[in-house]
């Protein structure tokens, strides 16, 4: 999809306002599963790596769950965060549906291709050790940084998404941002404690 002159894979990265403003606008849907997608094959990626699944599984036994799951997680992953930063966005004055709010989420992990497109490339030349914590050496080095850089540009792209789509402040965003962080936490823990307890009925 082109808006204009310009490509929103390529201009997402220096003009996040402009490019998601058009996004919205033209079609919201736009992406957002393959972005969902890498978004959660990397994590994915990273978990497996931490856990060293390698040491129990084979290669292909890790790969092809993760491949399988990719779109599922991302996609769930999508819709939850969107709810979450509708219902807060609207409690400071948002004015974004939604369907806008998971094109933001969506689409300031642009820079997500890159981290996969790493990924891969230790798949195609370090296949027996990917799946295995820790990467050692430059090879540890170079990753950490990678993925600093890319996860700072993330959040700039994102907090400049959501002030485009909300109508927000620089302020107002940011607020938006801790405050959807403590919801979810707070979903999160009353979940895991709902969880626990029903575990603990049957045991």
């Amino acid at each position: 999809m082109q808006m204009g002159n310009a490509n929103p894979w390529f201009s997402m990265w220096k003009k996040p306002r402009t490019t998601i403003r058009s996004i919205v606008q033209v079609n919201p849907r736009y992406g957002v599963v393959y972005l969902a997608t890498a978004y959660a094959l990397q994590n994915l990626f990273y978990f497996a790596n931490v856990y060293s699944v390698g040491h129990r599984l084979g290669f292909f036994a890790v790969l092809i769950p993760m491949l399988v799951l990719a779109p599922i997680v991302g996609m769930a992953w999508l819709y939850y965060s969107g709810w979450v930063f509708y219902i807060t966005g609207r409690w400071l004055g948002g004015i974004a549906p939604a369907v806008h709010l998971r094109a933001v989420v969506a689409w300031s992990n642009v820079p997500t291709i890159l981290t996969v497109a790493m990924w891969c490339i230790f798949l195609l030349t370090r296949a027996e050790s990917v799946f295995l914590f820790p990467m050692t050496g430059p090879t540890l080095v170079f990753v950490n940084l990678i993925i600093l850089i890319l996860g700072v540009w993330t959040f700039v792209l994102f907090l400049q998404s959501l002030r485009e789509v909300q109508g927000f402040s620089l302020g107002r965003a940011l607020a938006n941002l801790l405050l959807a962080g403590t919801v979810s936490g707070a979903i999160i823990f009353l979940a895991a404690m709902a969880v626990g307890m029903m575990i603990g009925l049957f045991l």
